[in-house]
């Protein structure tokens, strides 16, 4: 076997059990780890997106299915020709509102945009 086949097959375990380990925490302390990334079945999302300035896409998301804590994520996502940044989190147990939540701030950021 491969050593770089070995160490992948290594990485690869160690994220497994962090992640593992995150959704135990998760499920016997939801509020306390209600902005964890770590998603049952892998993470499916939805965006609104505009430009910003620089000519960059800009996507407010949420996620259409639930964390291992049992909340909905909601997010923004700056992306440029060399990487994806992501920031503003936010959880709510109702996917309503956090569709919501990004609406607004993807209705604010064009009315600033525009406004200009």
């Amino acid at each position: 076997m491969n050593p770089d086949d070995i160490l992948r097959k290594v990485m690869g375990d160690l994220a497994k059990d962090a992640m593992r380990a995150e959704a135990e925490r998760a499920k016997a302390d939801p509020l306390g780890h209600k902005l964890t990334r770590v998603m049952a079945d892998g993470l499916h999302y939805r965006y609104y997106a505009t430009t910003n300035g620089r000519g960059q896409e800009v996507r407010f998301a949420w996620s259409t299915k639930r964390n291992v804590a049992g909340f909905y994520l909601g997010w923004r996502e700056v992306v440029s020709k060399t990487k994806v940044k992501r920031d503003r989190w936010l959880s709510r147990r109702v996917k309503k509102r956090v569709i919501e939540i990004a609406r607004r701030r993807h209705r604010a950021a064009f009315a600033r945009r525009v406004t200009r």
